[in-house]
């Protein structure tokens, strides 16, 4: 998206601080420079209080302001049934945990009340799904007095220990309390025995989060458990309140790779969001994401000595092409999720941010309110789009304060109505139209948004329409187009 920025690469052990370091050495390293800087975060998980007050999102919301930005993947479990809440307090949720994989052996569930010193109490036991029993216990545990862990144990034979522990506190970023549950499944274990939480509160709605490792469910059986759904499954540190909030839509649907294999993500359709992108909103309500971007089989270069020494076999059926280089061959391949739409992202706001380096956070969310695809019958934004699908050249004539477009040329087929390409002549190009067109305006700028030529045609009798500006020095140029039935802006190199 920006092929020729500077590039800034931190190793990281994905430790919330080591990540934090990581991002303020970005940033010094870009003041250094005298350079505005956009930070890619394709991380995070579902742990946490999801209202922006976590230690992670604080640290991040202070580092940035004007030419310095953070772009963060909303995570990937639009299509998992991560989430469990009770909004309507005076009951108790119950809900069995279930892992993804069996052959993960932890799991990880996280439990917040909604009010301030809100207080609740949650139960775990050991449910065999065979005899239908509870063969196990904690009792319910109040969250005012349950101040440090507490075990649960439960042998089933000599070779199968079901372990479990709860801790909680209260939280010093937003006052409410939250239970975190850490679950270990014996080897070689499947999901006959299954843990069942129930939560019991009286004064505050509930919400509970699994880690990716496990899922919430009813196990079929209906109320009064409850299944669990991908509602508000953004992750952190997406949630933070300065960061842009990224999730992904599908514009590859199914790719071919080197073998002629081809593959298919159930349930995607062109155009739409990707079935595996989470959604908002945080639980203060705010709306996430900001944007959406490409993020299904996105198509890019692989690090060729990861496939050599660390992938091997496993990764080569996600090769699409190879190119060779020096003797050597090096491979393109595809991956998805919003870890691959947040890239797209960040680089497009590093394209506007070399348009004008002062760019805030909130600065490029007023961009994407004014020039975002907003393609569906909704209201926008919204919990699944954010402002819509990024139109990157759109912003960047936002951003330069070049008028963009408020219709198209023609309904249908808008980008294939009129294009532009290079004359033989320095400064020149020609403007060809689909059809012959009505009468249109042309208007020229430079990069910098200084405006170079204008010409109006009233009764144009060809498809095509030779321009010359003259001696244009070389560089990028911005063709704004305006015909009585919406206007259109085209980029060229002269």
């Amino acid at each position: 998206m920006a092929n020729e920025s500077d590039l800034v690469l931190v190793a990281t052990t994905l430790e919330n601080a080591d990540v934090v370091d990581g991002v303020d050495y970005i940033f010094r390293e870009s003041e250094k420079a005298g350079k505005p800087c956009v930070v890619n975060l394709s991380l995070g998980d579902y742990i946490g209080s999801h209202d922006g007050t976590e230690l992670f999102d604080r640290m991040l919301d202070r580092m940035v302001g004007p030419g310095k930005i953070i772009a963060v993947a909303m995570g990937n479990g639009g299509d998992e049934p991560l989430y469990a809440g009770l909004v309507s307090p005076s009951d108790t949720l119950r809900t069995f945990i279930g892992r993804i994989d069996i052959t993960t052996s932890t799991a990880v569930v996280d439990i917040w009340g909604d009010e301030p010193e809100g207080v609740f109490s949650i139960c775990l036991d050991l449910y065999d799904r065979g005899c239908h029993e509870i063969i196990g216990s904690t009792g319910f545990l109040s969250l005012d007095t349950l101040m440090k862990s507490v075990s649960l144990d439960i042998p089933v034979s000599d070779a199968m220990l079901y372990k479990a522990t709860i801790g909680s506190e209260l939280s010093v970023f937003n006052g409410r309390y939250h239970a975190k549950i850490s679950l270990d499944f014996p080897e070689g274990s499947k999901n006959e025995k299954m843990f069942l939480l129930q939560v019991a509160t009286e004064k505050t709605p509930v919400r509970a989060w699994n880690f990716d490792t496990s899922v919430f469910t009813d196990l079929g059986m209906g109320a009064p458990f409850t299944n669990g759904s991908s509602d508000f499954s953004i992750g952190s540190p997406a949630t933070a309140k300065n960061v842009i909030s990224v999730g992904a839509y599908a514009t590859r649907i199914s790719p071919i790779n080197t073998e002629g294999e081809r593959f298919y993500w159930p349930g995607s359709e062109l155009g739409e969001l990707a079935p595996f992108t989470s959604v908002g909103p945080t639980i203060d309500n705010r709306i996430k994401p900001d944007i959406v971007a490409p993020g299904l089989w996105v198509i890019s270069s692989y690090n060729s000595f990861y496939l050599e020494e660390e992938a091997g076999e496993s990764s080569k059926s996600d090769q699409v092409r190879y190119s060779t280089f020096n003797g050597r061959e090096y491979p393109w391949g595809f991956m998805s999720g919003t870890s691959m739409a947040c890239p797209f992202v960040t680089g497009s706001i590093a394209l506007w941010l070399q348009a004008n380096p002062t760019l805030s956070p909130d600065d490029i969310k007023d961009v994407f309110s004014r020039t975002a695809i907003q393609d569906k019958s909704v209201s926008y934004p919204n919990n699944q789009w954010g402002w819509g699908k990024i139109d990157v050249y759109k912003g960047l004539l936002d951003v330069l304060g070049i008028p963009t477009s408020t219709g198209s040329v023609f309904e249908e087929t808008p980008q294939e109505a009129v294009s532009v390409y290079a004359g033989t002549s320095a400064g020149s190009f020609h403007v060809r139209w689909a059809d012959v067109p009505g009468a249109f305006r042309i208007r020229v700028f430079d990069a910098a948004g200084r405006h170079k030529y204008s010409e109006k045609v009233d009764m144009p009798t060809s498809v095509d329409f030779p321009v010359s500006i003259g001696n244009a020095q070389p560089g990028i140029y911005f063709i704004h187009i305006e015909t009585e039935e919406g206007t259109v802006e085209r980029r060229i190199r002269l």
